[in-house]
């Protein structure tokens, strides 16, 4: 699922690889009990399925799968009391339904009379109350947990994160009010918070009660759970690539059609090879964008390719001279042929982006709501730097107004990347166009992010890409994001985020849309940097494995996988 603002910090290392890394006989029978298919979910079959990883942790369990691999696996193991579709719209799973105070500073929930782990013991309250407290523990610190950010608006969360107390009942965050009841109480008005905690997956107090959190890494539970209460249970781990699932009979929501899934982690070089083999039967994530046409080549696959959350971007370091004028940035971005760019770099595999939330996000921002698309034009672009006082010398170049010098922009990139390198050379040409000059300043990866965090002088603009941010801007865009390398301090954009979450509006689904779309028509406008693209998520599956097309939505993550269906 795509991780909200408090989780982003956790997704940064795999993203800054993204960013480096863009230019990047028969196994036998795989089918259903029906030798035909009439369209209708047969039961049985094994999937093979892998991602784009070599090898995964081995650890299986809420709390400390940190990486996509494993966090993926634990979708198919583990429940939440509610879950986000692909819209980001709540559903209940472990919970019936969950009330929010009308002072908004309590939810009232109520667990699902027939959810149970696969062993058939009850989901109970007592189950909520021992993963929120194990997830704070500093104890799970200190083995790899995240510390339970998404938990940090419950009541007495800084307490026990700290080692100050040991259970939210007594700091009054956590009551129980049967087996089947609880309610939770907050500590500051947050819409976003209600996600965070209701979709957190949980442990079962049953099985890990008597075992120290310290000691849970070299457990056999932690390694290969026994008892879930997801679709699936862990048959078997084969390290350090495979883990064989089996379907959990017992599952509250209907029994899996699926009999087993082999999930391995294979490197996207080799999966071509593997699918015209029949040895793999879906692949998410992991592609080169560019390679979607050769991978329509291969026999009886269907390619996925759309729209993820994944976007990149021209960064500006917003302190200095060149950039404080809103005009000079706006000029910047009619200055970019982005659909031309899009096309040769990317070979139209992506949709251009003009905002800070991607078109997979359901508050996305549309011309419709009012969005400048930036529609390239080179005279419109001159006028603006004419405005802004950028004139033009008699052999064509912008003279800078804050150092009454040629303009010379310095552009970062991560040096081992191609596509990385074509953008740099197609915005060097095209600030050209315009009179600006662009100096290019390749570096490997590693030297590059520690120059963006550290600010240093060298670096005026780079490329970059973010993603898994959902629809809470405060990870990234807030003037005191530690994410934020534009460093942008913007009062009123502080203030239309504050109202997107902390106002009691934001409480209702359809107003805090409203909230942030007004949202992003500011930084739309503002341009705090040069919006580029959203390109292409890409899954390659068999045409005998069947996906309902709602769970298709976000095809970086798993959705229902206890609904898909093969046939032969």
């Amino acid at each position: 699922m795509r991780k909200s603002a408090f989780m982003l910090m956790a997704v940064v290392l795999s993203l800054l690889l993204i960013i480096s890394g863009c230019s990047k006989g028969s196994a036998g029978q795989t089918g259903g009990t029906s030798g035909k298919d009439d369209g209708k979910p047969v039961d049985g079959g094994t999937l093979k399925m892998a991602f784009g990883a070599k090898e995964f942790n081995d650890t299986l369990i809420p709390g400390l799968a940190n990486d996509a691999f494993n966090a993926n696996l634990v979708r198919m193991l583990f429940d939440g009391l509610a879950d986000q579709n692909g819209k980001l719209e709540l559903v209940p799973r472990l919970a019936d339904k969950w009330e929010v105070s009308s002072d908004k500073m309590s939810i009232t929930v109520t667990l699902n009379e027939k959810a149970k782990w696969s062993d058939g013991e009850p989901v109970t309250s007592d189950d909520v109350l021992f993963t929120y407290n194990s997830l704070v523990s500093p104890d799970l610190l200190k083995i790899g947990g995240d510390g339970g950010s998404a938990l940090n608006t419950l009541k007495g969360y800084k307490e026990i994160s700290e080692g100050k107390e040991t259970s939210f009942e007594k700091t009054k965050g956590f009551e129980k009010i049967s087996d089947k009841q609880f309610k939770l109480n907050l500590s500051e008005k947050d819409a976003v918070s209600v996600t965070n905690i209701l979709t957190q997956r949980l442990l079962p107090y049953h099985i890990l009660k008597d075992k120290p959190i310290k000691d849970w890494q070299n457990l056999d539970f932690v390694q290969a759970p026994s008892v879930v209460s997801g679709p699936y249970k862990v048959k078997k781990v084969q390290k350090p690539t495979t883990v064989i699932m089996e379907a959990n009979n017992n599952y509250y929501i209907s029994k899996p059609h699926i009999k087993e899934i082999v999930i391995q982690g294979v490197n996207v070089d080799v999966a071509p090879g593997l699918f015209a083999k029949g040895q793999l039967d879906y692949m998410m994530k992991g592609f080169n964008v560019a390679d979607v046409q050769n991978l329509k080549r291969i026999q009886n696959v269907d390619v996925i390719a759309k729209p993820g959350d994944l976007f990149e971007y021209i960064g500006m370091k917003l302190y200095k001279p060149p950039f404080k004028d809103q005009k000079v940035r706006q000029a910047l971005m009619y200055a970019l042929p982005r659909k031309l760019m899009l096309d040769s770099i990317y070979k139209g595999n992506g949709v251009l982006l003009n905002g800070p939330l991607p078109e997979i996000i359901g508050a996305h921002a549309s011309e419709k709501d009012g969005i400048n698309s930036y529609d390239y034009n080179e005279d419109k672009a001159n006028q603006l730097l004419d405005e802004a006082g950028w004139k033009k010398s008699s052999d064509g170049k912008r003279i800078d107004p804050n150092t009454n010098k040629p303009a010379d922009l310095k552009l970062t990139y991560t040096q081992d990347s191609k596509t990385s390198q074509a953008i740099a050379e197609s915005i060097k040409k095209y600030f050209g166009n315009v009179g600006i000059q662009v100096t290019l300043n390749p570096q490997d990866s590693t030297t590059k992010n520690a120059k963006l965090q550290n600010d240093d002088p060298s670096i005026d603009m780079w490329i970059g890409a973010w993603g898994g941010g959902g629809d809470d801007p405060r990870g990234l865009w807030a003037s005191d994001a530690a994410l934020n390398w534009e460093r942008w301090k913007d009062a009123e954009n502080d203030k239309l985020i504050k109202d997107t979450y902390a106002s009691d509006s934001a409480f209702n689904a359809d107003d805090r849309k409203q909230s942030l779309i007004k949202w992003q028509l500011h930084t739309n406008e503002q341009v705090p940097l040069l919006f580029l693209w959203t390109y292409y998520d890409v899954a390659v599956k068999s045409k005998k494995l069947h996906i309902p097309q709602d769970d298709l939505i976000d095809i970086g993550s798993l959705y229902n996988p206890q609904d898909w269906w093969l046939s032969e």
